[in-house]
């Protein structure tokens, strides 16, 4: 961005495509019908669960610090699934301060609190919108190539070969290294604190209550599987530095493409919360059922029937 505004000659020199002849490569070989209609149909799909997902994730976020970064991590999502382009940094390192919050609460509840409690949890996110903000102004941009189905950093590929190496991103590669090892190191942490604890009070004489609930289980989960496909994506990019097949490029564009598109799909399977508010929600929509709250708590009334 900073090429563009502020050196524009610079920018004309690394991105001027005049002496390029596009049609040395035929339209068939740039145009993939197939993948950019199944990535579309899922586009349509994935953002149409997620707007239910997210109001329900914007009602319970005053509760909960998870339900905040959860939040922003979705408005993130839906950007990206309009605008797939310079997101993944945010998503990506947002996915390790989530991983990073579950696991202290899980180790030292009393530092979590310390680290996440209140206002603190924005000083998190601050951080990370501040990181991608960084790269947008001041790394150079992805592109797209309908040759490879990909975005790439150098705009020229499938052209001719970047042969002074002028648009490797060395962040970039640090960065997938990064997520890589630090989001499965985290949650090797988190599984072992969790056995130990819920050991410990296993051991308590007469202990009624467990450490980790079922819904904090689930909730743990939904954050372990969102991390899981965060680290997945930066792997396939890490590994796309030695190696280029055309099938790994494709599976690494996919596996960024859930990284923003499958949450929705994750909370529908194990939050209920979640899945009962977009019940409700699309009940509103399609049928003249009523809904009542009751003590606070929804009620979809339906001839004969109560769900609550």
């Amino acid at each position: 961005m900073e090429l563009l505004l502020f050196n524009h000659q610079e920018y004309e020199r690394l991105y001027n495509c005049t002496n390029l002849v596009i049609d040395s490569i035929p339209i068939e070989k740039r145009r993939l019908t197939l993948l950019a209609l199944i990535n579309l149909i899922l586009g349509i799909i994935y953002f149409l669960l997620y707007l239910p997902c997210l109001f329900s994730i914007w009602k319970q976020h005053w509760k909960n610090d998870c339900y905040t970064i959860l939040l922003f991590i979705g408005i993130v999502d839906i950007v990206g699934l309009i605008i797939t382009g310079f997101l993944h940094p945010i998503l990506a390192l947002l996915g390790a301060v989530l991983a990073f919050n579950r696991c202290l609460q899980v180790i030292s509840n009393s530092i979590s609190l310390y680290l996440f409690e209140g206002i603190k949890t924005y000083f998190w996110l601050l951080i990370s919108f501040l990181y991608a903000l960084f790269c947008f102004c001041f790394l150079r941009p992805v592109l797209f190539s309908g040759i490879y189905f990909s975005w790439f950093y150098y705009p020229f590929v499938g052209y001719k070969e970047d042969i002074n190496g002028e648009f490797n991103t060395q962040l970039q590669f640090y960065h997938n290294l990064t997520v890589g090892i630090t989001l499965p190191t985290i949650y090797l942490i988190f599984a072992v604190g969790l056995i130990i604890k819920n050991q410990k009070y296993k051991q308590i004489a007469n202990a009624q209550v467990f450490s980790i609930s079922h819904a904090e289980k689930l909730v743990f989960l939904q954050v372990f599987t969102i991390s899981i496909i965060n680290t997945t994506c930066s792997s396939l990019y890490f590994v796309m530095q030695f190696i280029k097949p055309e099938w790994l490029i494709v599976i690494s564009q996919f596996a960024w493409f859930h990284v923003h598109g499958f949450p929705p799909i994750i909370y529908l399977f194990l939050n209920k919360t979640i899945r009962e508010d977009c019940r409700l929600f699309f009940f509103k929509i399609f049928k003249s059922n009523k809904v009542n709250q009751v003590n606070g708590v929804n009620i979809l009334v339906k001839p004969g029937i109560i769900i609550q």
